[in-house]
């Protein structure tokens, strides 16, 4: 089988590599579409990703990557139930012309595409998810304003998910005006571009003079601080809410001074798809296949949620498709990437 791999930095290849085989507590798809990330991959590519510390996961070359792989099933094992020849299936597998997924009931989710969800589309299920855990950990008040920095794909599906659970005025923020304007298109009600010298200003405005009720912070920073954390202390309200769905592996350019003691400010962080990913825990901490059944929102019923909300219309996201590939052009869409030729939402991947 085919199977994408960054041999080193700078240096990707189509391999070919022995088919995986099915045990019997998995489910073997063959792979129609995978979605590229602008983020993590473009890291695995650089090098720059074993400037990492995140726990319990070591990058070391060479690497599969991906994380968002759409599927039709070939074969089932047999102590897998609910799925047959034939089913379309998004999951958190890797960019390759085949996959063994294991046991439903193991986290990572995988789940099944319904008929009236196209498979770009259910390739969102993943970052839609991990916008989802955010909104519940933000705990947004009905017709709370709500910010939103960074407007990349993430940023872009927290403003709906935001929308979604009742917030009264989502205001998205970027410096991409491309960006912005897709954002606009899919529901956010103000769009602010961040080169504009009063942004600031024009949150305050668009707040009644309050700040934000709610400020998401999806833009991370990997190897120097971006300021976007310091910025949403300045648009929230007194006492309001900084959402950090961005991940930070920099050193924070956030002191815990005025700004941030004088508002009361309440910071809260979030684990990528939720209780349950795999590689976000702590160290000392052990991976988990399942979880208390008081953990209401795990990964599988998260991802579960974000197709429903998909097959419902409730997430408008085939207008963040800004490129679409072969697979074997690989070397191609991650060079246009690398060096930002162009204005990258999702890629896509196709592999039939």
């Amino acid at each position: 089988m085919k199977e994408i791999v960054i041999e080193e930095p700078y240096k990707v290849e189509v391999k070919e590599v022995p088919t995986c085989r099915p045990s019997p507590s998995q489910i073997l798809t063959k792979t129609k579409i995978s979605g590229i990330s602008a983020g993590t991959e473009m890291h695995e590519y650089r090098g720059s990703v074993n400037t990492l510390s995140r726990p319990l996961k070591v990058h070391s070359y060479p690497i599969v990557p991906g994380y968002e792989n759409v599927g039709e099933v070939i074969e089932v094992g047999k102590e897998v139930e609910g799925f047959e020849a034939g089913d379309r299936i998004i999951s958190c597998g890797t960019h390759t012309e085949f996959l063994c997924l294991p046991n439903p009931s193991i986290l990572p989710a995988y789940s099944k595409i319904p008929d009236s969800v196209t498979d770009e589309e259910a390739v969102f299920a993943v970052l839609g998810t991990v916008a989802s855990h955010c909104i519940r950990r933000a705990r947004i008040g009905y017709g709370d304003n709500v910010a939103v920095i960074g407007q990349g794909v993430v940023g872009i599906l927290a403003a709906q998910h935001a929308k979604n659970v009742g917030a009264g005025k989502v205001i998205t923020l970027d410096y991409v005006e491309d960006n912005l304007k897709i954002s606009k298109q899919v529901g956010a009600d103000v769009t602010i571009n961040r080169n504009d010298q009063n942004w600031i200003d024009r949150v305050m405005e668009e707040s009644e003079g309050l700040g934000a009720d709610v400020v998401i912070e999806a833009v991370g920073s990997w190897l120097s601080p971006t300021g976007t954390v310091s910025d949403a202390c300045r648009i929230v309200r007194d006492r309001g809410k900084v959402v950090i769905l961005g991940w930070h592996l920099a050193p924070s350019e956030l002191v815990f001074g005025d700004v941030s003691s004088l508002k009361e400010i309440e910071f809260i962080n979030c684990r990528g798809m939720g209780p349950g990913s795999t590689g976000y825990y702590s160290s000392g901490f052990p991976e988990v296949t399942k979880l208390p059944t008081f953990v209401r929102w795990d990964v599988t019923r998260g991802f579960r949620h974000t197709i429903r909300l998909l097959e419902q219309g409730k997430l408008n996201v085939l207008p963040m498709v800004t490129h679409r590939f072969g697979y074997r052009q690989i070397r191609e869409a991650y060079d246009l990437m690398d060096k930002r030729k162009e204005n990258f939402l999702k890629a896509i991947l196709q592999w039939q």
